[in-house]
């Protein structure tokens, strides 16, 4: 997920791409292919995704996308925009499996370069004028994760980091690299750097991974396993932070003063710049696997039964991340019915769970 022309957009599994202004509202847009989206990034006044296949798309308002030739069928699995490029100017980086690195000023035409490897990458970012890659050879126990640094993007310079672990992300700010992955023991791995070459080990997050972290309002922010969000100044101290769901978070973007995370089972988060109230948004799926309708004063939701079955609970929230409702629930065919006569007014979200622990979510708006 990225953010960027006043939006935030995502990419994911089957060419799904969906835009909003503030996190809350979600359009889904028609990206022109099947193929799985595996990054997107914004530079130079447009967005740029890549994904399996070698598949790029470049779009200038995230509405329309146009397929690009990337020259290549390796599956691409991430993508930043940087400057210093090899003919000196700005640029997006793509990388993918196989050691495969493209570069291309325009988005356009794109430039196979030689990163000497043949590792799995996995995350780019750029900063402190050089790009930063993170990959995998598989050979952890031989040479643990591995960065790669590169001024131009197009000689780059390894860096084993010595632990067995697997990276799975890397980002650069406020003078800080952090590159997040999973440790031999299945736990969670911190690295940091002040210069991208000299690498420490951080205190992990108890047994949690973050897959992603993005720098905002003078924090980061991480996301991972089990819905958990942790905030900090430096990559070296994290403070837990109540996300209100236990789905796995994947991506985490910064934009109009708003963080939103996205993860499993469409399940989209976002919160104010002090991260004090995180408020959940309904996806384009869960939106499609609901139907609320409110006649006097009750509260009516019906749902297919093959998304969730037997549901043991309902759950209804405020957009500030406030519970005004819980209770144990029976379903009569697919829909449940309940008094909404001390519910406030304004938007609302409701949230039905299952015994197998699946969740649809929906908003709606209440009036009197």
């Amino acid at each position: 997920m990225t953010f960027g022309n006043g939006r935030f957009v995502t990419a994911g599994d089957s060419g799904t791409i969906s835009t909003s202004p503030d996190g809350a509202a979600w359009t889904i847009i028609n990206s022109g292919t099947t193929d799985n989206l595996k990054s997107v990034a914004y530079g130079n006044s447009r967005f740029l995704a890549v994904g399996d296949n070698g598949m790029i798309l470049t779009s200038m308002d995230g509405s329309i996308w146009t397929k690009m030739t990337s020259g290549t069928t390796v599956d691409l699995t991430t993508v930043t925009y940087g400057k210093n490029l090899s003919a000196g100017q700005g640029g997006f980086v793509a990388a993918g499996d196989s050691g495969m690195i493209l570069t291309s000023a325009d988005g356009a035409i794109w430039t196979k370069k030689n990163s000497g490897t043949n590792d799995n990458f996995t995350s780019i970012t750029y900063g402190n004028s050089q790009f930063t890659l993170v990959g995998n050879s598989g050979d952890y126990a031989g040479s643990g994760g591995e960065i790669f640094s590169s001024s131009d993007a197009g000689e780059w310079a390894l860096k084993r980091t010595g632990d067995y672990c697997s990276l799975s992300y890397v980002t650069y700010a406020n003078n800080v690299y952090i590159a997040l992955g999973e440790g031999g023991a299945s736990d969670g791995i911190v690295l940091t750097s002040p210069d991208g070459a000299s690498w420490i080990k951080q205190t992990p997050i108890e047994e949690y991974i973050l897959y992603s972290a993005v720098f905002g309002n003078n924090q980061f922010v991480g996301v991972g396993d089990g819905g958990m969000i942790a905030t900090t100044l430096d990559g070296v101290d994290w403070t837990p932070q109540n996300s209100g769901t236990s789905k796995i978070l994947s991506s985490v973007a910064y934009g109009n003063n708003t963080f939103v995370a996205v993860g499993r089972f469409g399940v989209i988060l976002s919160s104010t710049t002090d991260n004090s109230a995180i408020r959940q948004s309904p996806s384009n799926k869960t939106n499609n696997g609901m139907k609320i309708t409110i006649v006097k004063n009750r509260i009516s939701v019906l749902w297919s039964a093959s998304l969730v079955r037997n549901p043991s609970s309902m759950d209804v929230f405020t957009v500030s991340g406030k519970r005004i409702y819980s209770a144990p629930v029976m379903a009569n065919n697919g829909r449940i019915a309940v008094s909404a006569a001390d519910f406030p007014t304004g938007k609302l979200l409701v949230s039905i769970t299952d015994a197998n622990k699946r969740v649809l979510t929906s908003a709606f708006f209440l009036t009197k």
